[in-house]
């Protein structure tokens, strides 16, 4: 008799355990449901706010269209790509401390993606930053060392400072990569004529023109005198040779 109390007592024991357990595991399930289904409601809501920010952008309001993405960044804070958007629309807008603010966000949500922080360094680029500008160019070639954009305009920037090697050394990579890119035969040429270097300024120059089909009249009338310039003082710099004669 007390061995059959005492297995009595031990499956009630048993079965108020299981119950437990149920209602624990039951008001979790229903728990996680209520916590992420709004999470997915605000995801929808953000994306629809997104939409509406693609079709403001369209019209040309690009007021409207910061603040739809701002608002659908606060719907869904953890989306990287809307705070790359936000930040190209602050910096067409030239607010230069909002687009560095919304491109350093989207750096802490999402370390180590290049165009970030080449878009970061664009804008320093802008503000005549250039040291920033300079360490976030490494940065974003670190992340992506193939990345012509970063290549190119890191290049623009060592050319901006006239720092004529380094730059040199970014627009011949670019050229490894892709040797159409005619940019970068734009900037060389642009680099040799700073240098004084005529040989060299007419040959890129004549490749930029090569591959610039569409290229305006006016630029093209402009990138014909710089060759004729070189060209002239090419001539001239060879005329200051003289050959001795040799001995009969």
């Amino acid at each position: 008799m007390h061995v059959k109390r005492k297995n009595e007592l031990w499956m009630k024991i048993i079965g108020s355990i299981f119950g437990l357990v149920f209602v624990i595991s039951t008001t979790y399930s229903i728990a996680k449901m209520y916590t992420y289904l709004p999470l997915e409601a605000l995801a929808k809501q953000a994306e629809d706010l997104e939409e509406k920010a693609r079709e403001a952008f369209k019209q040309g309001n690009p007021q409207k269209t910061i603040q739809l993405l701002e608002e659908a960044k606060k719907l869904d804070p953890q989306n990287f790509i809307r705070s790359i958007h936000a930040g190209n629309i602050y910096r067409d807008m030239q607010n230069w401390l909002k687009a560095q603010e919304s491109y350093e966000e989207a750096i802490r949500l999402k370390p180590g993606v290049s165009t970030s922080y080449e878009l970061l360094a664009l804008v320093y680029a802008e503000q005549r930053q250039f040291s920033k500008a300079e360490e976030n160019f490494k940065l974003a070639l670190k992340f992506d060392p193939k990345n012509i954009s970063s290549l190119h305009n890191s290049g623009v920037l060592y050319l901006q400072q006239k720092k004529f090697r380094e730059a040199e050394k970014q627009f011949l990579e670019v050229l490894k990569i892709d040797a159409k890119y005619m940019d970068a035969y734009r900037n060389l040429g642009m680099l040799y004529r700073l240098e004084g270097n005529h040989l060299r300024t007419m040959n890129a120059f004549r490749r930029y023109l090569e591959l610039n089909t569409s290229a305006s009249k006016p630029e093209v009338e402009e990138i014909r005198g710089f060759i004729r310039e070189a060209k002239e003082n090419f001539e001239k710099e060879q005329s200051k040779f003289k050959y001795q004669k040799p001995n009969s």
